[in-house]
């Protein structure tokens, strides 16, 4: 099985276990973690880790690892319109 496909021009994934399905073994709290080049990090978890009826976590921390944006979603196409959507607000295209 391959992960859903991530790709931030202006970050780079660190990791990335998050695939298109529901199997409790692959809803873990460390799905995804992608570094942006603002020295800000995007984290994406299941909670309760490997519970069928529990939520995506998609979170934009700052340098510091404070809370910037926190989004919950079941759906994992969701996810990735987040992540991206968050990676272009935290780092914009230069003018």
């Amino acid at each position: 099985m391959t992960p859903v496909s991530l790709e931030i021009p202006r970050g780079r994934v660190l990791f990335n276990s998050l695939y298109d399905s529901k199997e409790p073994a692959l809803l873990g709290q460390d799905l995804v973690c992608v570094e942006l080049e603002n020295g800000k990090f995007i984290d994406v978890g299941w909670y309760p880790q490997f519970d069928p009826t529990g939520h995506y976590k998609v979170a934009l921390y700052g340098p510091s690892w404070e809370i910037e944006a926190a989004h919950k979603t079941k759906d994992v196409r969701k996810v990735v319109e987040i992540v991206k959507t968050l990676a272009n607000a935290s780092c914009p295209t230069p003018a």
